[in-house]
């Protein structure tokens, strides 16, 4: 008799697929080949549509569907109906037939893309847990801003004060990530102007506006890019001072979000949108406010002008400028390699800046030349660097957006040839979340192609009925890709988006993380924030912590394929936490010197004033949710 040990693979999988996953996981301490063999990609693949709440429920609901029908047919009929000799293991085959379509319309993950699923399904089943920054140096200042530098071992972050401050937020196994403060400069920094020096009396305090997205990581050269009011600070990681400043004519609202350290930053105002390059020295780029705010004529100077592509041009033409008076048109007609073509036709009038109204609250860098803009106007903006200040095209949303992220696939449900990738927005529409996915490149000239351009409206015989379907099956393939969820993402604005494994991950405005797959309907898991939280009252649930900012934290890369079960850094406006599956994250020592600091004596005063902040916030919500309801009823607004 053959040994169990000695069976194939194939066999032991078959064998393997009828566990449950706690079992798989105490199987795979018994040999190295079980270890192998439990963590199967398919297998894992198979769990992880199986624990789906989305999947479960499509699967229930037909099966529920089928059964009633096959009764209802099944009444109709007063014989039994005949049963081949195979009839069992036909059964068997359909129905593995059918899970094997239903796991693959289920997985979203891209063409060619490496999953470890065995990591997916712990970040997707794995309880949650929290675990919230030290005090800082100064405890009355709050966190204002934060970014996480390439390696995901630092996050660089601005106070309230004004200091840069450093984490140390390292991975180290087996004790878990590290999540301490190791380096905040002094109080003030980033409001001093250069050149000043420091002065008896205070230094002003200016507002950071609730900016979300005012800091930018340039890793290779160890600099940090922070916004406060109208200024944009350039730090040194390694002295914590402000080296160089740029000062803009309105308040910054946005700051483009981490990229290749070589390429120009995006700075978004509350009227403009403008093109900051870290390489260009100071002195160069030494121009007033008020010079920005005036438009810079198209004059011919002896430099290397990057002309604005009119012609659509697929390829940039970088051209040297005559100095001198502008050539006749006799000189044109002679040589017309001179100037481009639009030049013929009158002066272009350029400007260094971009006009949006009002300010972008998201600026995303696609590629190596496209900025994505959104923000509390109805459309997402591109833009081409190399064209700037041109728009390159406009794709419509209609919500106010508040965040942008990329996945590097193509949705699974475009039919667009020419889709690269998929951007994530979220935001507000009609008061609920709108979580929105579009195909990149996003190119809506495409739709502006009417029947008559493929011969379509021309009524001639010689285009036939398959030449027809074949024009309009080659222009739905090149039609841009679109998905709006806003009946299910979230019943508040979402804040925040990011992309973790093969899901994507949001916040809304009640403290909640949504985990949901990359078609943005099916649901994976949820989460609140609020959950447990230990503050300096004690211990106890609170209520009004929403995460505004999700940075995601990648894990380490498996032979199998890329790791699912990374952390994610969330940001509150006031705080930082880590959200992780990993139960040694838990910093004890920090829960032991917290509970040793804990005042006993005012320990009623502290009751009393929880107790009133609790009734309090219900009176709210209570009140909040009467509102509502009578908005129902269309009164006038002045009314209540």
């Amino acid at each position: 008799m053959t040994s169990k040990a000695n069976l194939p693979d194939e066999v032991w999988a078959y064998i393997l697929d009828f566990l449950d996953s706690v079992d798989l996981v105490s199987l795979q301490l018994v040999s190295r080949r079980l270890l192998t063999l439990a963590r199967d990609n398919s297998l894992w693949r198979n769990k992880c549509f199986e624990k789906a709440p989305s999947a479960s429920a499509v699967i229930a609901s037909r099966a529920g569907a089928l059964a009633d029908l096959t009764g209802a047919l099944g009444g109709l009929s007063l014989s039994e109906p005949a049963r081949a000799p195979d009839a069992r293991n036909t059964e068997a085959f359909a129905g593995a037939s059918k899970r094997a379509r239903r796991v693959a319309r289920w997985d979203q993950s891209g063409v060619g893309e490496e999953v470890d699923w065995y990591s997916d399904f712990i970040a997707r089943n794995a309880p949650l847990h929290t675990v919230w920054s030290e005090t800082s140096i100064h405890p009355d200042s709050e966190i204002c801003g934060v970014a996480v530098d390439e390696s995901g071992n630092q996050a660089i972050g601005c106070r309230e004060d004004g200091s840069v401050a450093i984490w140390d937020i390292r991975e180290q196994l087996p004790s878990g990530r590290r999540f301490r403060q190791v380096a905040q400069s002094a109080p003030g920094v980033l409001f001093q102007s250069l050149g000043s020096g420091p002065s008896s009396s205070s230094p002003p305090r200016p507002s950071f506006s609730g900016v979300v997205e005012c800091v930018n990581l340039d890793s290779l050269h160890n600099r940090a890019y922070i916004a406060v009011d109208r200024t944009l600070n350039e730090v040194d990681l390694g002295t914590l001072e402000v080296i160089s400043q740029e000062s803009y004519a309105w308040n910054i609202t946005a700051v483009s979000q981490q990229g290749a350290g070589e390429l120009p930053l995006s700075i978004g105002t509350t009227w403009s949108l403008h093109l900051y390059d870290p390489r260009v020295a100071p002195r160069d780029r030494s121009r007033s406010p008020e010079d920005l705010m005036r438009s810079a004529p198209g004059e011919p100077e002896d430099s290397i002008a990057f002309l604005p592509n009119y012609t659509k041009d697929k390829s940039p033409t970088y051209r040297r400028l005559p100095t001198g008076p502008a050539p006749t048109a006799a000189q044109l007609a002679t040589a017309p390699s001179l100037l481009p073509a639009h030049s013929t036709r009158g002066r272009v009038e350029l400007s260094d800046y971009a006009h949006v109204e009002p300010g972008p609250l998201s600026i995303l860098h696609h590629g190596a030349n496209e900025i994505l803009v959104a923000g509390r106007f109805p459309s997402i903006l591109s833009y081409d660097r190399r064209y700037f200040p041109r728009l390159q095209y406009v794709m419509h949303s209609g919500a106010r957006l508040s965040s942008m992220t990329t996945i590097p696939y193509a949705p699974k449900a475009a039919r667009s040839t020419n889709a690269e990738a998929t951007l994530v927005a979220c935001g507000e529409y009609g008061g609920r979340g709108s979580l929105e996915l579009y195909s990149l490149p996003h190119d809506n000239r495409e739709k502006k192609q009417t029947s008559g351009d493929y011969g379509l409206g021309d009524s001639s015989p010689e285009l036939g009925a398959a030449d027809r379907d074949f024009a309009l099956d080659s222009h739905e393939q090149n039609y841009p890709f679109s998905y709006k969820n806003r009946q299910e993402a979230s019943s508040a604005k979402l804040l925040s988006v990011a992309t973790q494994g093969t899901r994507i991950v949001f916040s809304d405005a009640e403290g909640g993380l949504k985990w949901v797959e990359r078609d943005g309907r099916g649901l994976a898991r949820r989460w609140n924030i609020n959950s447990f939280v230990y503050n300096e009252r004690g211990f106890s649930a609170s209520g009004e912590l929403v995460a505004r900012k999700i940075v995601p934290l990648g894990g380490a890369d498996s032979g199998r394929g890329k790791s699912g079960n990374g952390d994610l850094l969330i940001y509150t406006g006031d705080k930082l936490g880590i959200v992780s599956t990993k139960p040694e994250y838990m910093d004890h020592a920090e829960l032991v010197k917290a509970v040793d600091n804990f005042d006993l004596g005012d320990e009623e005063d502290r009751q009393k004033a929880e107790e009133y902040s609790k009734t309090m916030r219900k009176a709210l919500e209570r009140q909040a949710d009467e509102r509502r309801w009578m908005s129902q009823f269309r009164l006038k607004r002045g009314l209540f």
